[in-house]
């Protein structure tokens, strides 16, 4: 942190703005400082009249149109967003239930957000996020019931220790993946994500290891996103378990 947004008692401004030439601006978000109170006792739900109401946020005011006038004002050819939850529904179960602590219990919010970006015509949109001790890519969308158009991708990154050992695909992966279409990939062990920033393609690499117990093992490569430069797509190359 700079000194200049240290705290000041409870007051604290962490969301600020990264601009690396014409290639990337990153928004740093705070999504946890100035929301709305999480509803439906803050336990993963169906999506109801609360979360649908338009006069909560999850950025607050103030940062949500900094956001949207730093995108509109955006001469880079990739507009990140880096954060601490999922943007994306990450939904499982026949009632599709989601947490209520990220975007998919804000959705008029994300809407505002996504609908923004492509209205003020960013090129590529790429959300950073983690908190679920998993790695997921799934697209942003606005609406997820219904076919709305993908925003951009979503690269969530897993733990680094916290969970344990973990699997490759554990009960939470396989009830996500067959609630989830939009989800294009996911893995339930330990690691971290590196990103490698091109002008004609983004690449993000799910680095994971077997086991954190042992200070003899090893990371692997798991897998290879790939998405291609004004084409909210990926293209998932994918190892071995």
């Amino acid at each position: 942190m700079r000194t200049a947004v240290r705290p000041d008692g409870t007051l604290i401004r962490a969301h600020r703005r990264l601009v690396f030439g014409d290639l990337a601006a990153i928004t740093l978000l705070d999504t946890r400082s100035h929301r709305s109170d999480q509803v439906n006792g803050d336990n993963d739900s169906p999506q109801n009249l609360r979360t649908a109401d338009p006069s909560r946020t999850i950025l607050g005011d103030a940062q949500e149109r900094r956001l949207l006038d730093g995108l509109a004002s955006s001469r880079a050819r990739w507009d990140v967003l880096a954060q601490q939850v999922p943007m994306a529904d990450l939904a499982r179960g026949a009632s599709r239930a989601v947490s209520m602590d990220g975007w998919s219990g804000y959705e008029p919010a994300r809407r505002r957000v996504l609908d923004g970006a492509a209205d003020r015509g960013v090129r590529n949109l790429v959300s950073l996020a983690g908190d679920i001790h998993r790695s997921v890519v799934a697209d942003l969308r606005t609406d997820y019931a219904a076919e709305s158009p993908t925003r951009g991708v979503e690269l969530v990154t897993t733990s680094i220790t916290s969970g344990g050992d973990g699997e490759d695909s554990d009960d939470g992966d396989r009830a996500l993946k067959a609630a989830s279409p939009h989800v294009r990939f996911g893995n339930a062990q330990r690691g971290y994500l590196l990103n490698r920033v091109y002008r004609d393609r983004w690449e993000a690499e799910f680095r994971v290891a077997p086991s954190v117990r042992s200070p003899r093992g090893s990371l692997r490569r798991r897998a290879v996103v790939t998405i291609p430069d004004a084409a909210p797509e990926v293209d998932v190359g994918q190892s071995a378990p």
